[in-house]
C-alpha cells in the first residue's frame, strides 16, 4: 500500500495485463517452438527472405503466428460449438412446440380431456387452470441436453494447470481486447464485448446479475432506438482529448478528470463555497481550460500528466516466464492438479444453462418494450 494513489494508479489492472502477458509469451513458446527469445521458432521457421519483405508481408506473417497461438490455446471449437448447438437445439424445440400447442384460433388449449377453455399466452395462466382439475394435468418440462458438469469433467484424466492457465489467458485477452476497443473508440467493437460479457456475468449468477441485466440494456438501447440514437450511442462513448490513434478514454474516466480540475477551484474558495459558485467554476470549466493550455503552449511550458509510472516491468515479466516454461503449462498433462482449483473448468460458460438464458433475453424484452427496467 502507498500513501499516495498516484504513485500507484491502476495496481490491479497492472498486475493482471502482466500475468497475462507472461502466458501470451509462454503460450507463444509453446506452439512455435522457442527455447528462449533469441532463437528462432522450430515449428513456424522464418522464410530466408524475410528481412526483403515489406510491412504488409511481415505483419500478415504475425498474424499467421499468432493464429496459430489462438486456435491451439485459447479456443476450443467442441466447447463452443457445444454450447451454441444446446441454444439453438433449445429455440427450435421450443418453436415447434408452440406451433403443435395452439389450436386453429391460434390460441394455447388447455390439455385436460374435455376441457374446452383456451388461453392466448402459454403462460400462468394455462398451467394454474391445468391444476385446477381432478387430477392435475401433469406436464413433462421440456429440458435441454445440458454440457457435463463440473463434478463428470473433474476426472483424474484431467489437467487442471493447463485448464487454468488457458483461461486466464482467454479470458485476459477478453479484457484487454475490451481495453484496447476503448482506448481505439470501436464503438462497434465494444458493442461485441458487451455480448460475451453478459453470458459471463449470467454464468456468475447470483453474484453478477445487475452487470447481466446492464450489459443486455446496452445491446437492447442499440437495437431498440432510432437508427440516428442508435449510432449515437455506439459510437459516443469514448472521448479523445489529444487527437491521434490509440489515445481514446473512457466518458467516465473524462468526467473524473474534470471533478479533478474543478477541486482546484473549489478549494481556491474556502469559507465561500456555495452551489452558485460550484455551478460558475463548472460553467467555466472548458474556456479556463483553452486558455491556460494556449498560455501553456505559447510560454513553452512542459506539463506532465500526474504521476503515472509508464515503464513495464520486464525483470517481473521474464521471472513469470521462466517458471510458466519450467512448469510446461500449456502442455496437457492429465492427472496435473491444484491444491485449492481441483477439477477447474476451462469453459468460463460450463455452467450456463442456455435454456434458461433464452427465457431470461425474452422476459427482459417484454419488460424493455413495456418501459419496465429491473434495478
Amino acid at each position: 500500500m502507498r500513501e499516495d494513489p498516484h504513485s500507484a494508479y491502476r495496481p490491479d489492472r497492472d498486475f493482471l495485463i502482466l500475468e497475462v502477458k507472461a502466458r501470451i509469451l509462454a503460450a507463444a513458446f509453446h506452439v512455435l517452438g522457442l527455447k528462449s527469445r533469441d532463437e528462432k521458432p522450430l515449428h513456424y521457421p522464418f522464410p530466408e527472405d524475410l528481412p526483403k519483405w515489406n510491412k504488409l508481408q511481415r505483419l500478415q506473417f504475425l498474424h499467421k503466428a499468432a493464429g496459430m497461438i489462438v486456435d491451439e490455446i485459447v479456443i476450443d471449437e467442441a466447447m463452443m460449438n457445444g454450447s451454441l448447438q444446446e441454444l439453438v437445439s433449445y429455440e427450435e424445440r421450443r418453436e415447434i412446440q408452440k406451433h403443435l400447442d395452439v389450436n386453429e384460433d391460434g390460441r394455447f388449449p388447455c390439455r385436460f380431456p374435455g376441457c374446452n377453455t383456451s388461453f392466448k399466452y402459454n403462460g400462468k395462466s394455462r398451467r394454474r387452470h391445468e391444476l385446477s382439475h381432478d387430477p392435475p394435468v401433469v406436464i413433462e418440462e421440456m429440458r435441454t441436453t445440458t454440457s457435463p458438469t463440473t463434478t463428470d469433467q473433474a476426472t483424474k484424466s484431467s489437467d487442471d494447470v493447463f485448464n487454468y492457465n488457458a483461461a486466464l489467458l482467454s479470458e485476459g485477452l477478453f479484457f484487454m481486447n475490451f481495453l484496447d476497443a476503448v482506448s481505439e473508440g470501436d464503438g462497434k467493437r465494444i458493442m461485441r464485448q458487451y455480448k460475451y460479457l453478459m453470458l459471463l456475468c449470467k454464468a456468475d449468477d447470483p453474484h453478477s446479475t445487475k452487470y447481466a441485466l446492464e450489459s443486455l440494456y446496452q445491446l437492447l438501447l442499440v437495437n431498440g432506438l432510432s437508427q440516428k440514437e442508435s449510432e449515437m450511442f455506439v459510437w459516443n462513448r469514448t472521448v479523445n482529448n489529444h487527437g491521434g490513434l490509440g489515445n481514446n478514454i473512457p466518458h467516465d474516466l473524462e468526467v473524473e478528470h474534470s471533478n479533478n480540475f474543478n477541486k482546484q477551484g473549489y478549494c481556491n474558495i474556502g469559507a465561500n463555497l456555495s452551489e452558485k459558485a460550484v455551478s460558475r467554476i463548472c460553467y467555466a470549466e472548458k474556456p479556463v481550460r483553452t486558455i491556460s493550455g494556449k498560455m501553456d503552449k505559447l510560454l513553452q511550458r512542459f506539463i506532465r500528466s500526474g504521476k503515472h509510472i509508464q515503464r513495464f516491468p520486464v525483470v517481473d515479466l521474464d521471472v513469470l516466464l521462466k517458471k510458466l516454461n519450467e512448469s510446461e503449462v500449456f502442455k496437457y498433462q492429465k492427472g496435473r492438479s491444484y491444491r485449492h482449483f481441483k477439477g477447474f473448468e476451462r469453459d468460463a460458460l460450463v455452467n450456463l444453462d442456455m435454456s434458461k438464458i433464452y427465457s431470461w433475453l425474452n422476459d427482459h424484452k417484454k419488460k424493455y418494450s413495456l418501459g419496465v427496467k429491473a434495478r
